[in-house]
C-alpha cells in the first residue's frame, strides 16, 4: 500500500512541480522584458524574431512599427534599396520590421498572423509576394520543413478564439509537409490525431493533450528568454528611434535604382548582377535554355495557400498590402 501511495504521490510530483517551475520562469521573464522593446531590432535579420512571437507582438504595439513579412527578397540586406536601408530612421515617419527568409509563404505567413491574434488586429502590414511561389507544388515539404514554428503552431492550435475549421485546414497541411521529416514527429503526431475523426484519434489526443500543452509553455519560456538575451544587447541604446523625416522624391529614387542596376550588371544581356550569373548561371547555358518552357503557374496550391491568407487577414481585420516581386522576363524567356 505504502508504495502505492508513494507512486501516486511520485506522479502528481512529476506532473505539478514542473508546470509550477515553468509558471515561475513565465512570470519571471516577462518582468525583464515588460515594456522594453527597440525600434532597431526592426531592422534586423533573425530567426527568433521570424519563428518567434515575442518581438513581433512588441513590435506591433508600437503605433509607428509596420511589419512587412516577406521570403528570400529580405535577405540582400547590403542593397540600399533593401527596406531596412531606404527607410532607416524613420524617413518616411515609420519603422519598418522585417519578418521573414527564403520559403516564407503564404501559409507560412497565415499560421504567423493567427497565432498573433489580438496583437495583429486591425494593423497594416506589408506582405511580398514571389510569383515563383505558385508552381506546380507551390510550397514544398524539405523547405517548410526548415521554416516551420512550433510555438506559433501551437499558438494557433491551443487559441480558443480561433475556429475549428482554421484549425483543421491547418493540421490537415501541416501533416503533408512535414511527412518527409522526423525533426517533428511529435508535432505530426498532433496533426495526424486532431485532423483525425474517429474515436482511437479523439482519446488519443486528449491523453496527451498535458503533453503539448506543457511543450508550448516550454517554448513559451524560451521564446521570452531569447527576447530577453537579445534585448541586453541593445541596453545601452535608445528603444525609441526618433523620426528623421525626409521628402523622398520616387522619380530621382527610381533613376537611382536603374543606374545602380546597369552598373552591375555588365556582363549579361538578362540584367542579372554579372557575380551570380557568372558564378551560377554562365557555366551552364545550354542547361538554361528552354528548361521550364513546359512549366505553368496557372494550377498550384499555392493559391489555396494564398486564399487562405487572405481568409485570415480578413477575420483579425488586418489591412494587407502586397506586394509582387517583378520577375526578369528576359531570363524567364529564355528558360522558356
Amino acid at each position: 500500500m505504502k508504495k502505492v501511495i508513494c507512486t501516486i504521490i511520485l506522479i502528481i510530483s512529476l506532473i505539478i512541480f514542473p508546470n509550477i517551475y515553468i509558471k515561475c520562469l513565465n512570470k519571471y521573464y516577462d518582468g525583464k522584458i515588460d515594456g522594453v522593446y527597440y525600434d532597431e531590432i526592426g531592422n534586423l535579420q533573425d530567426g527568433l524574431k521570424n519563428s518567434g512571437l515575442e518581438l513581433q507582438k512588441k513590435s506591433l504595439d508600437r503605433s509607428d512599427n509596420i511589419l512587412i513579412f516577406g521570403s528570400s527578397e529580405l535577405s540582400g540586406t547590403n542593397f540600399y534599396t533593401h527596406p531596412s536601408n531606404f527607410l532607416k530612421n524613420k524617413v518616411d515617419g515609420f519603422q519598418i520590421n522585417i519578418i521573414g527568409r527564403g520559403h516564407y509563404q503564404d501559409f507560412v505567413h497565415a499560421i504567423n498572423f493567427l497565432a498573433l491574434d489580438d496583437s495583429i488586429q486591425n494593423k497594416k502590414v506589408v506582405i511580398i509576394l514571389s510569383p515563383q511561389w505558385f508552381d506546380e507544388s507551390g510550397i514544398k515539404p524539405e523547405d517548410f520543413n526548415m521554416v516551420f514554428s512550433p510555438i506559433q503552431f501551437y499558438s494557433v492550435m491551443f487559441n480558443k478564439n480561433i475556429d475549428k475549421s482554421s484549425k483543421l485546414k491547418i493540421t490537415n497541411r501541416v501533416k503533408y509537409l512535414l511527412s518527409t521529416t522526423k525533426d517533428y514527429n511529435q508535432d505530426r503526431l498532433f496533426c495526424n490525431l486532431y485532423s483525425s475523426n474517429n474515436f482511437f484519434s479523439k482519446a488519443s489526443i486528449d491523453v496527451l493533450m498535458p503533453y503539448y500543452k506543457f511543450k508550448y509553455d516550454l517554448l513559451t519560456v524560451k521564446d521570452k528568454k531569447n527576447t530577453y538575451e537579445l534585448f541586453k544587447k541593445y541596453k545601452n541604446k535608445s528603444q525609441i528611434i526618433k523620426a528623421d523625416r525626409k521628402d523622398i522624391n520616387w522619380n530621382n529614387e527610381l533613376k537611382k535604382a536603374e543606374n545602380v542596376g546597369k552598373k552591375s550588371c555588365t556582363n549579361n544581356d538578362f540584367g542579372v548582377y554579372d557575380e551570380y550569373y557568372s558564378k551560377h548561371l554562365a557555366p551552364k547555358m545550354e542547361y538554361w535554355k528552354g528548361l521550364y518552357r513546359n512549366g505553368s503557374y496557372a494550377v498550384s496550391p499555392e493559391y489555396d495557400d494564398l486564399t487562405f491568407l487572405l481568409d485570415v487577414c480578413k477575420k483579425l481585420n488586418i489591412k494587407p498590402l502586397f506586394i509582387s516581386v517583378p520577375v526578369n522576363g528576359l531570363w524567364y524567356d529564355y528558360t522558356g
